[in-house]
């Protein structure tokens, strides 16, 4: 099974608030439209809603563009200071179905059936828990176990430039095989090309990550946010470390950050040798 960017760098300094890789199968729901059991029954969430508690039954099929598609299986939990534990009724919308949603089912579980080679973004959203954008992604085949996990809504007040109608990006570099500097994950300098407005800022590797004045760099921790970017389309964020590779573009991820008023958009960056 393949783990989605969310993996073990967000809120690691958080106490015990450390991986968002767990994977698992489970149960069924659609990714799109309405949510599918089993059984047959359906029901989806009114897209004006950020709730994230299911209001309107509506019956739809599971797919979300035009074919060919591919099967995507998600598992979403909540993180807390003990762990990840599997989240029912999150609220889960695909950016190429504009007004079409579904929750997470008992077990956490999203499926459905996405355009094949299409890049989108997905929101997740539930009551306490930060409003959440995925990174942008496109898949080439079938893919379950894409482990996704929301962040307390306390998560937000962390990051400087957060507000309800502000755009922010979070980012969490990992380690990939390198070697030597190429195995750390401080030195590594974030830049949005063609937006100078952009507002970098690296984190402490402190329990309660604190913003590192001045810093042009990341820490131990591998962590930054970007803040001061206008909402609009996803945008591409690159990241560099002398002597190593940092890639943005990874797997199914594009390298692009999407950007919508009040939610924190989730990116991660890879670091390894030349």
């Amino acid at each position: 099974m393949r783990t989605f960017v969310l993996a073990p760098f967000l809120l690691a300094s958080l106490g015990a608030l450390a991986s968002l890789a767990s994977c698992s199968d489970g149960g069924r729901i659609s990714l799109v439209g309405a949510a599918t059991e089993d059984a047959g029954d359906a029901a989806t969430h009114d897209a004006g809603d950020p709730s994230g508690d299911a209001t309107t039954d509506v019956a739809m099929d599971d797919t979300c563009g035009a074919a060919p598609w591919v099967q995507v299986g998600l598992v979403v939990s909540a993180l807390s200071a003990n762990g990840t534990t599997p989240l029912a009724g999150a609220k889960f919308t695909v950016s190429l179905c504009a007004g079409r949603s579904t929750v997470s089912d008992a077990t956490g579980n999203v499926h459905g059936k996405i355009s094949k080679s299409v890049p989108f973004y997905a929101r997740l959203q539930k009551t306490g828990y930060a409003d959440m954008l995925t990174p942008e992604q496109k898949y080439e085949a079938d893919t379950s176990g894409v482990a996704i996990s929301m962040l307390p809504s306390l998560f937000t007040a962390f990051i400087p430039g957060f507000a309800a109608d502000k755009s922010v990006v979070f980012i969490g570099a990992m380690k990939n095989g390198g070697t030597g500097d190429c195995d750390k994950l401080d030195g590594i300098s974030f830049a949005v090309p063609g937006h100078p407005e952009a507002s970098v800022t690296y984190y402490s590797t402190d329990q309660i990550p604190a913003p590192v004045g001045g810093a042009t760099s990341t820490t131990t921790s591998g962590r930054a946010s970007i803040a001061e970017l206008p909402p609009g389309a996803p945008i591409a964020i690159t990241g560099m470390k002398t002597g190593c590779v940092v890639e943005t573009i990874h797997g199914v991820n594009t390298g692009r950050a999407a950007l919508e008023p009040g939610f924190v958009s989730i990116l991660g960056a890879w670091v390894h040798d030349p």
